[in-house]
């Protein structure tokens, strides 16, 4: 008996930056009662090379009446114009011919914007009056020394000065916690780490595709729907109150989240998109106190609107505490 494999895109658009580097998420769902193995491949519109996408793990086991998300990330080369392009996902299981189990997914609609070409300036321009300018102050300064009696002031020594600090700071690569077997998958309140009972949930270590500038290279990338989350240790060396920062990518899909240490709220709730995806700076979301030890942190998603029930991702590359206070 073959499965009947489902596969569908998180988006059906998508806009890539202006170097030709996107990412695409497809779920795919095993809706039988038996385990498979499932492939994904990308299979693109006439004229469109296949060399474009890479998707993340092809092959994955798919547990019964479970989904699992693929991360295709885009990357079309620089001589490739502007325009609109079309692809579509395609499964089937890893044990059996592709055309006995095979599905495609709807089409993904991939814009392709190029920076209009600036005019060249007449840098020589600048230069020759900019050179003119220094070589006239240069004469000037040089007449002032060179004046009867005139002694150059004293230079006043470099000196530096080092406040003394007493903030701890613990930094956090993300990616890292991945695979700690403390690190869990929560589904509906219920554990459900490797599988997600049926739901599309997922914690992967992303790799840096489209030069995003992730830190070492990696982040880690978390895909659920709302009030599904994941949980890490973190340790801290001493007791007081810690500020909880972190750098994550955003864009069109970006998740709502809010931290919890002990179940308790850490700040508030953070949801902020882009319509291009882009690494945040260092982003306070509120402060805890902790004790010296280790402690679980946990991310939540939250809905993106009231009633909505829809997956979404959340990639963070690195997560800091920071101790304000003793």
């Amino acid at each position: 008996m073959t499965t009947s494999w489902a596969v569908d895109a998180v988006a059906a658009h998508l806009t890539l930056d202006h170097s030709g580097h996107g990412e695409i998420v497809f779920t795919v769902s095993n809706p039988s009662a038996t385990p498979d193995t499932a492939v994904l491949q990308l299979a693109p519109d006439d004229g469109v090379p296949p060399s474009w996408f890479t998707v993340d793990r092809p092959q994955r086991a798919v547990p019964a009446n479970s989904t699992v998300s693929y991360l295709v990330t885009v990357n079309v080369p620089a001589d490739v114009p502007a325009g609109r392009y079309e692809v579509r996902a395609l499964v089937f299981s890893a044990g059996s011919p592709p055309e006995e189990s095979s599905r495609f997914s709807g089409r993904v609609a991939v814009e392709l914007h190029r920076q209009p070409e600036r005019p060249r300036r007449r840098r020589w321009i600048l230069a020759a009056v900019a050179a003119a300018v220094l070589a006239a102050a240069l004469v000037t300064v040089g007449l002032s020394l060179l004046r009867p009696g005139r002694v150059p002031a004293a230079v006043p020594p470099v000196t530096s000065s080092v406040t003394p600090s007493t903030r701890v700071v613990v930094t956090f690569e993300m990616e890292a916690l991945v695979g700690d077997p403390a690190t869990t998958v929560t589904v509906g309140g219920v554990p459900a780490r490797p599988a997600c009972a049926g739901r599309a949930c997922e914690l992967w270590t992303a790799n840096d595709c489209c030069h995003y500038g992730y830190s070492g290279g990696h982040a880690l990338g978390f895909y659920a729907r709302p009030h599904d989350s994941f949980t890490v240790s973190v340790t801290v060396p001493e007791s007081g109150d810690y500020e909880l920062l972190d750098i994550r990518l955003i864009g069109p899909h970006s998740g709502r989240t809010t931290y919890l240490v002990a179940d308790q709220p850490v700040g508030g709730e953070f949801a902020e998109s882009a319509a291009r995806y882009r690494l945040t700076e260092w982003t306070s979301h509120g402060t805890v106190r902790l004790t010296a030890g280790v402690h679980r942190l946990t991310l939540r998603h939250l809905p993106l609107a009231a009633g909505d029930a829809n997956p979404a991702t959340t990639m963070i590359d690195q997560l800091r505490l920071v101790r304000t206070g003793s």
